[in-house]
């Protein structure tokens, strides 16, 4: 990287994985309340692979003059800071940029962020490991935060895709909150969700008081929750109409910087998973993205710029 650019992934018309192409933007400044980071880790999310397939554009949530950024979390260390930020150079963080209509994201060399969308990475937690925590972990303290208060006759709590990044956290931070959690996976997967504390099932069988699906497709619906239930899934294009009373509630993370230094915390102590599958360059983001889309990854590819 020169000192006046710095490389990007991004698509300018999302054809998938191969039409990613690898930029140099010039390289700005942080403005009042703003770091930048330099990107150490970025990991390659399923949601992103709806970002370069052209999805998330004909649903009419992108529109780019130029060019889509590509990434949702990172971990680095801080570059330069903006007026009114207290935070040294080259302390390690970690945070998360939401939102689909944008034309940065994570898979770069620099980032400039919000401060207060930042969080400290714990000594011991390494930069790879740390930067899977962002959005599977806040997704999944969001989803049990949409789950509501264990209900006092029933707390029995079905998540589906248990073996994946958000389900296997849903499945720890759920179980912290006195829920009494199964974990439907794959008989494959079953050592890693009892693991994690969770009684383990290959089948939503009915009369559940509340189920999380966090399955892509949302294939299991609101059909194993009892009369009165709790149903919360993570697509807001797939979401299932409310019947026998329950209760149907949808993920839109946001990020949250005080929350993600706890998740960092869990995740240092070893009590929140990190899985890493592979480590790549920038340069084979494409080789990245498709290795992901042949799904039953149970760890992410990161990037490093």
């Amino acid at each position: 990287m020169s000192t006046s650019t710095y490389r990007a992934a991004v698509v300018r018309t999302p054809e998938g994985p191969d039409s990613i192409e690898i930029i140099d933007v010039p390289l700005a400044e942080p403005g009042p309340g703003q770091v930048r980071v330099a990107v150490a880790a970025a990991p390659v999310n399923p949601t992103d692979l709806g970002v370069v397939g052209g999805f998330f554009h004909t649903m009419g949530m992108i529109d780019q003059a130029e060019h889509t950024g590509l990434g949702w979390d990172f971990a680095g260390t801080v570059d330069a800071v903006g007026p009114g930020v207290d935070l040294p150079e080259g302390t390690r963080v970690a945070g998360i940029v939401v939102g689909f209509d944008r034309d940065f994201g994570t898979f770069a060399e620099r980032l400039i962020v919000d401060a207060a969308d930042l969080a400290a990475v714990p000594d011991g937690l390494g930069l790879d490991a740390a930067s899977t925590v962002p959005l599977s972990g806040l997704s999944a303290a969001q989803i049990v935060d949409l789950l509501g208060d264990v209900p006092a006759e029933g707390a029995r709590l079905l998540v589906a895709g248990a073996a994946g990044a958000i389900g296997a956290n849903v499945v720890s931070l759920a179980r912290e909150r006195n829920w009494r959690v199964t974990g439907l996976a794959r008989a494959a997967d079953e050592a890693f969700v009892r693991g994690l504390g969770a009684d383990f099932t290959t089948e939503a069988a009915p009369g559940w008081d509340a189920v999380v699906d966090t399955s892509s497709q949302q294939e299991w619906g609101i059909a194993p929750v009892r009369d009165g239930g709790v149903f919360v899934g993570v697509r807001p294009n797939i979401v299932p109409e409310p019947e026998r009373g329950i209760t149907v509630r949808t993920l839109m993370v946001q990020s949250d910087g005080a929350r993600l230094g706890e998740l960092l915390a869990l995740a240092a102590s070893g009590r929140l998973a990190t899985r890493v599958h592979a480590v790549m360059p920038l340069s084979q983001a494409a080789d990245a993205y498709k290795a992901t889309a042949k799904g039953g990854l149970r760890g992410r590819y990161i990037l490093k710029p």
